[in-house]
């Protein structure tokens, strides 16, 4: 007999995190998700029944009151919410109760057989268990609860006595497991009218697959794993082209929450960004996603307190500025938020372990404060394509150990501070597309390290104090676009097409465009190398005048006829007059 096609219920605007059947109302179901609502669904009916907002956080579990299905337990948080189905209310749901008991985001709520008792398993690891996951009462004892957690163990509790009576550990087993270590994920327990049917207490769901030996090729997550006995530990998360159906439910890393130190995201835009990152990260980057969800929050990055390395790149970032992202990132040494539209100021403090900074392409304002000059660890800094303003601070020459600088496309304005010439190790200085004015700085051609050079789009004016070797020992030269600035066509030959005009005897760019110039040059640059030529050079120049004498003559001839003309019509036109 074939197989029917799944139904899909939908109902959820976020990732389904639990689901209920009824067991005196078959068709009845009933599912919570991470956007804080519980549907209810009828099976014999397309649509949902009707939705309970419960919160803001997301719903983790739901159960029925024994005997009495219309009162159902949600919990989302730390807090546990009961409903009465039959108790809508002017559009909206007031829970019967609230209970607030757990120290953490519970994980499962269940309620025992008589009504009598609920318990509820969450991530603070109560009654000596680390990370509760699932908890059952047990139907025919209902003083007694069954638990398992992150440490394998399935326990037995007596309650009325507030111990363990007995504790199962699969631990031991080595067939395989997932995430520090093989937790038991799930307990189910039987009604008590199925008892004697299947002759077994409790059925325990845990997690088997071992992702450190997985090693496909085509999957779009990497895994990284330590060395750990006896169980490893999951150190590094990469996911990278993510489909549209992929999620990260809010659970999904905390039990990664010890030991995971790296995590990544690369071009997952209908990705969804977890609610909780595991404080532990070292290193997190996010590369063109979650753009679908707005981004990221200053608040959001601000948790990640032990970051050493922090890379936002084509991820919207909204913050009242960089200060909010970076106040309590004691350790961080590598910062990139690029293309970000990130908004505000250059803090007024940096902490001093900072090596690299990237604030590229964001709608920075205001000037370049010292602050960055204190960081005299610092080896690269790009403020590029912002809207920094003032001028660059002369202390910029402390940062000694700076190989690459970048100021381009800003609204920098004043002269080149002198302590640049400070910078013996830079390789790369961008100050293109700004205010700059004054010289060229003839310090340049001193710094022996320096590979890539663009002083293009300023205000400089004067010679160009650059000889054609040291022009010629850059990789890349850019000054086109100072009106003012010109070279010395002695020194510097138009082949180099700096793009900017020559100077004239007092040191100022000719009028003449560069191109014609140019030409000009290249006419007589050609002329004199042509050695054997001389004959045929004048014969042509003078056949070449010839022809402009003949165009001049004729076009006088012509002039002067049409006077004549114009002359006469108006002669004959004064005689009528006078007549």
């Amino acid at each position: 007999m074939a197989m029917a096609e799944p139904r899909k219920l939908r109902g959820h605007k976020a990732t389904a995190t639990c689901c209920i059947s009824s067991r005196d109302r078959p068709g009845l179901v009933v599912t919570s998700g991470e956007d804080g609502c519980v549907c209810w669904f009828d099976l014999r009916c397309k649509d949902v029944q009707f939705t309970i907002d419960v919160g803001t956080e997301p719903v983790s579990s739901l159960c029925f009151k024994t005997g009495n299905e219309d009162i159902l337990y949600a919990s989302h948080g730390n807090e546990i919410k009961s409903f009465d189905v039959h108790m809508l209310s002017a559009g909206s749901w007031k829970p019967l109760e609230s209970y607030s008991y757990n120290k953490d985001e519970v994980n499962q709520v269940v309620c025992n057989g008589r009504s009598s008792f609920l318990a509820s398993a969450d991530d603070s690891g109560d009654v000596k268990v680390p990370e509760l996951f699932s908890v059952q009462f047990i139907p025919w004892r209902p003083w007694e609860v069954i638990t398992g957690g992150l440490d394998a163990k399935l326990v037995l509790w007596d309650f009325s006595k507030g111990r363990s009576q007995k504790i199962i550990d699969f631990s031991s087993d080595n067939s395989g497991q997932c995430l520090n270590p093989a937790f038991v994920h799930s307990i189910a327990v039987p009604e008590m009218d199925m008892v004697g049917k299947l002759d077994k207490i409790c059925a325990v769901a845990r997690a088997t697959k071992d992702p450190c030996n997985n090693h496909t090729n085509h999957s779009s997550t990497t895994i990284t794993c330590d060395d750990a006995s006896p169980f490893r530990r999951v150190t590094s998360l990469s996911f990278a082209s993510c489909s549209s159906s992929l999620s990260l439910p809010s659970k999904s890393l905390k039990p990664l929450s010890t030991s995971l130190l790296s995590l990544s995201f690369l071009n997952c835009p209908s990705l969804s960004p977890p609610k909780h990152l595991p404080i532990s990260l070292r290193s997190f980057s996010a590369v063109s996603s979650f753009h679908r969800h707005h981004g990221l929050s200053g608040v959001y990055l601000a948790r990640l307190v032990n970051l050493t390395h922090l890379s936002i790149f084509s991820v919207p970032v909204s913050a009242s500025g960089l200060y909010v992202v970076l106040g309590n990132m004691r350790n961080i040494t590598s910062l990139t938020i690029s293309s970000a539209n990130l908004p505000g100021k250059i803090p007024k403090a940096f902490h001093s372990n900072l090596t690299y900074i990237d604030l590229s392409n964001n709608i920075l304002t205001g000037p370049l404060r010292p602050s960055i000059t204190l960081l005299t660890d610092l080896k690269s800094l790009n403020l590029s394509r912002n809207s920094l303003s003032g001028e660059i601070p002369n202390k910029i020459g402390d940062l000694t150990l700076l190989k690459n600088l970048s100021l381009a496309s800003n609204r920098f304005s004043g002269p080149v501070p002198s302590s640049v010439s400070s910078l013996s190790q830079l390789t790369h200085l961008d100050l293109c597309g700004n205010r700059l004015n004054g010289v060229v700085p003839s310090f340049f051609s001193g710094m022996k390290s320096l590979r890539h050079l663009n002083l293009a789009d300023n205000s400089f004016r004067g010679v160009l104090p650059f000889n054609e070797s040291f022009i010629k020992n850059l990789e890349f030269f850019q000054v086109r676009g100072n009106s003012g600035l010109c070279y010395n066509n002695t020194v510097l030959s138009w082949k180099l097409n700096l793009g900017i005009a020559p100077c004239d005897k007092y040191g100022l760019p000719l009028s003449s465009p560069p191109q014609k110039q140019k030409e000009e040059e290249e006419e007589d640059y050609d002329e004199d190398d042509d050695g054997d030529g001389d004959g045929d050079g004048d014969k042509k120049e003078e056949k070449h005048g010839s022809t402009n004498k003949v165009v001049l003559g004729v076009a006088i001839a012509l002039s002067s006829f049409v006077f004549f003309i114009v002359f006469l019509i108006l002669l004959a036109k004064w005689s009528l007059l006078s007549k």
